[in-house]
């Protein structure tokens, strides 16, 4: 065998990462939350299974008046976790969608962890939990 071809050749940098499959990733989110805001505001994930795919959504939920709101829903297939596509609100076009648009999808784990940032840093995110965290305050 040519050692020059065999040199350039080798699998992804990324073949010895840490990898988490996307369910483990959202129920830590959802923990952390709970815990920082010492049970006032918490999140669930809920997962929901067809044929081909897997979904998990993960939402806030603000347990004295059982209000809830949808951050995202994650999908991926029933055996190949990633790719993993993510739906939810901020990546939503502006303007009418073009027709060959999509969710963003996330190739990897770190992709994956790069878009939940996105999505849990995003404007419609922040706006949903100081809203849930007045409505705590209000009194019946």
């Amino acid at each position: 065998m040519n050692s020059t071809l065999n040199g350039l050749l080798d699998w992804p940098a990324d073949v010895d990462a840490v990898v988490v499959a996307p369910v483990f990733e959202l129920k830590s989110l959802a923990a952390k939350l709970g815990s920082r805001t010492k049970g006032q505001l918490v999140a669930e994930v809920h997962s929901i299974q067809s044929d081909n795919h897997v979904a998990h959504q993960l939402d806030l939920v603000l347990p004295s008046r059982k209000l809830r709101r949808r951050v995202l829903t994650a999908t991926h297939g029933r055996e190949d976790l990633y790719p993993v596509e993510i739906d939810a609100k901020c990546f939503e076009p502006m303007d009418e969608p073009d027709p060959d648009w999509h969710y963003p999808v996330a190739a990897t784990y770190p992709e994956f962890q790069d878009l939940l940032k996105d999505v849990l840093n995003s404007d419609d995110v922040r706006s949903a939990i100081h809203s849930l965290k007045a409505q705590a305050e209000l009194v019946d």
